[in-house]
C-alpha cells in the first residue's frame, strides 16, 4: 500500500491536469455528501424521499418506459432516504395516490417532477 501511495503522489506531482481533475472530482463528491447529510438532518422523510427519487433519476436516467433506470430493492431505497422500509412503502403508496410517481412492477416513474422538486424544497 505504501508503494502505491508513493507512485500515486509521484504521478499526481508530474501530471498537473490529472491532479486537478482528481481534486475537482473529490470536491464534487464531498459537496454531494455534505448536501446529503444536511438533507438527512433537516428534512422530513417525505421530503428526503422526493429528493432521492429525483437524484436517482438524474444519476441513472430513464429507461425506454420512462422509469428510473436502476434496480434497487425497497430496503436499499429506504437506506438512501434514512428511514424504515415500512415507512418507505407507505410513502411510495402516498406518492402514487397523489400521482407524483407511478409504479411498473418494482420500477418507478416520476410523473410530476416539478411537484416532487417543490416537495423536496429544491425549487420555490
Amino acid at each position: 500500500m505504501l508503494s502505491f501511495g508513493r507512485h500515486f503522489f509521484e504521478l499526481s506531482r508530474r501530471n498537473g491536469p490529472f491532479a486537478l481533475d482528481l481534486l475537482r472530482a473529490t470536491c464534487h463528491e464531498l459537496s454531494e455528501a455534505n448536501h446529503l447529510l444536511a438533507s438527512l438532518a433537516q428534512k422530513s422523510v417525505k421530503q428526503r424521499l422526493a429528493e432521492v427519487l429525483l437524484m436517482l433519476r438524474a444519476k441513472f436516467s430513464e429507461d425506454t418506459d420512462g422509469c428510473i433506470d436502476i434496480d434497487l430493492k425497497r430496503s436499499e431505497i429506504a437506506d438512501l432516504v434514512g428511514t424504515a422500509t415500512e415507512s418507505l412503502i407507505r410513502l411510495l403508496a402516498q406518492f402514487e395516490r397523489e400521482e407524483l410517481i407511478s409504479r411498473q412492477g418494482k420500477r418507478f416513474k416520476i410523473t410530476q417532477a416539478k411537484k416532487l422538486a417543490q416537495l423536496a424544497e429544491l425549487v420555490d
